[in-house]
């Protein structure tokens, strides 16, 4: 089981990467990114990433684009970045 600080951690990792999202969009659903390419700028190991990309899509704050590692920023990820910043 994960104590504490590895939970902050990913927590903390799992904002980095929705920030990313964020910031490569424009805050704009419509605009496709890579997975991949996110989490490589972010300095993620391809493990991290998966866990990070997975929890994202669960909560509904990215979705998947077709088949492959594009994916989108959802209006609920916008919202929460937006709560974040504030």
């Amino acid at each position: 089981m994960r104590d504490r600080t590895d939970i902050e951690d990913f927590n903390q990792r799992r904002l980095q990467f929705l920030l990313k999202c964020h910031e490569l969009s424009g805050g704009n659903e419509s605009v496709p990114l890579d997975m991949d390419k996110v989490g490589k700028e972010l300095g993620f190991d391809p493990e991290l990433n998966t866990a990070v990309t997975d929890c994202l899509l669960q909560e509904d704050l990215t979705k998947l684009l077709g088949i492959g590692s594009g994916i989108s920023i959802t209006a609920r990820g916008i919202a929460q970045v937006e709560r974040a910043l504030s």
